[in-house]
């Protein structure tokens, strides 16, 4: 099941679709649910926290926003959007559908609409559902037989950089990698002793060198170096 916005069918489209019983079942066939939309942010939508912010000093006669939302999360609705009670009430007739289902599941949605599925299963409280953390590139397994309490189990997606990581410790001489943001992001939250949740949200500054001193038993020690403004662009169009 996926939203009906690009980011998740376009996540689902990876996902393949065998075809069983002498080909006539057709395993994990996409469906798309308006339900499982990400929360709507009605004037804001489409903005970050920060251009929020930036509009708020000029609304004389309205209270700050962030401070509404701050102080009731699961009650505050966006101007002309959403809050999570109206997201729980357009959830409500996909949740129980999904009860009803035998078969395995698998939901690609956002994070506000995850948090209200993850609470109900794991029998969280709605008032605490708005601040659960649904980790990026993870996938939360959760097994409910209709009348306990879920279990879950977590599948961390960058799982590919383990054994890299493990050969790049055995390392006795230096190493210099040559990567990607998300990648790098990994790497360096791994040797720097970053919870793997917080892993997509580091910092890795472009033209620069970050050097990481590592022992193999404490945390490691970093230098930062700046390249300079003579560095190629790496938004360039040349290849």
């Amino acid at each position: 099941w996926t939203s009906s916005l690009q980011r998740t069918i376009l996540t689902g489209r990876h996902i393949q679709h065998p075809v069983i019983c002498n080909g006539t079942w057709r395993q994990m066939d996409n469906r798309v649910y308006r339900n499982l939309d990400e929360i709507f942010a009605g004037e804001y939508e489409g903005m970050t926290y920060e251009e929020i912010a930036k509009l708020e000093p000029l609304m004389e006669n309205r209270p700050r926003e962030s401070e509404l939302r701050s102080m009731d999360k699961i009650g505050y609705r966006y101007p002309r959007g959403e809050s999570y009670f109206d997201l729980i009430a357009r959830l409500d007739p996909l949740v129980h559908e999904l009860e009803s289902y035998q078969e395995p599941v698998l939901i690609i949605s956002h994070q506000a609409t995850l948090r209200i599925i993850y609470s109900y299963f794991m029998d969280i409280d709605r008032e605490l559902a708005p601040k659960q953390e649904i980790p990026l590139h993870t996938v939360i397994k959760m097994t409910y037989d209709g009348w306990m309490r879920c279990t879950k189990e977590e599948f961390y997606l960058i799982a590919r950089l383990d054994p890299l990581v493990h050969e790049l410790e055995s390392y006795q001489e230096p190493v210099l990698i040559i990567s990607h943001q998300a990648t790098l992001r990994v790497i360096y939250s791994y040797f720097m002793g970053i919870d793997r949740e917080k892993a997509p949200r580091e910092d890795i500054p472009l033209h620069t060198v970050i050097r990481l001193t590592y022992d193999g038993w404490m945390r490691c020690t970093k230098e930062v170096f700046e390249l300079g403004p003579d560095v190629p662009s790496t938004a360039s169009t040349q290849p």
